[in-house]
């Protein structure tokens, strides 16, 4: 969660594909 709302503008899918599938 808070990889996303760190880097909006790169996909969180590359550090944590959950963190994909969650959001």
């Amino acid at each position: 969660m808070e990889v996303c709302a760190t880097a909006p503008d790169k996909p969180p899918a590359k550090r944590h594909p959950v963190v994909s599938i969650s959001a």
